[in-house]
């Protein structure tokens, strides 16, 4: 995984599942999750699944240390090795400020794992919009993961929007405290659950 220089938000771009070209394993993390078990959460890991098999737009809502972005990441890597173009995930921690780099020029940088020509702003070229992103994506079959995405929201939005309309065959997973707001956005809302330890009842967050 790799992560932002100081100076930004902690956005890290990774990609799992199978890539473009491979027919067997795939980038950083193809292997699976690698933030540990999913403990109690069978029931929405399976309907997270079927609501990604269903729409292009799925995204997982609830409180911090809810459990959200194991989650998603769990069910990207169940579901990438069926997609050629496999799954990019790109995530920005809970709390930190918004950067002036843009979501978009994020994304294109997570698409192939490094900066291609016209994408590096911090060294004068031109920035990635989303119209860029979009037409990149155009004919991609992929998951696009934006995981926790509150502190860039107004920016998902617009990104996801273009995706919906000009990517047919992306989909896009996506968690954070409240939804994207767009219209054919199916949610999945993550509560709290209890796990019984011998006499006792443990409430587990995450």
């Amino acid at each position: 995984m790799r992560t932002r220089g100081d100076g930004e938000d902690a956005a890290q771009p990774e990609r799992f599942g199978r890539q473009a070209g491979d027919p067997g394993t795939g980038g950083a993390g193809a292997g699976g999750p690698g933030r540990g078990g999913l403990v109690g959460r069978t029931e929405e890991l399976a309907a997270l699944r079927r609501l990604l098999a269903q729409g292009r737009l799925v995204t997982v809502v609830g409180g911090a240390g809810i459990g959200k972005s194991l989650l998603a990441e769990h069910a990207a890597a169940a579901v990438g090795g069926s997609l050629p173009d496999g799954v990019v995930r790109v995530r920005w921690w809970d709390g930190a400020p918004a950067r002036r780099r843009r979501v978009a020029q994020t994304v294109a940088e997570a698409l192939d794992g490094e900066v291609g020509p016209g994408m590096d702003a911090a060294s004068g070229g031109m920035a990635v919009g989303v119209a860029d992103v979009a037409a990149r994506l155009r004919s991609r079959r992929m998951l696009l993961v934006l995981d926790d995405f509150d502190p860039v929201r107004c920016e998902c939005v617009r990104l996801v929007r273009a995706l919906l309309e000009e990517a047919p065959d992306v989909r896009v997973l996506a968690t954070g405290r409240h939804p994207l707001g767009l219209g054919d956005e199916a949610v999945l809302r993550l509560g709290r659950f209890f796990q019984t330890i011998g006499s006792l009842v443990w409430c587990v967050a995450d």
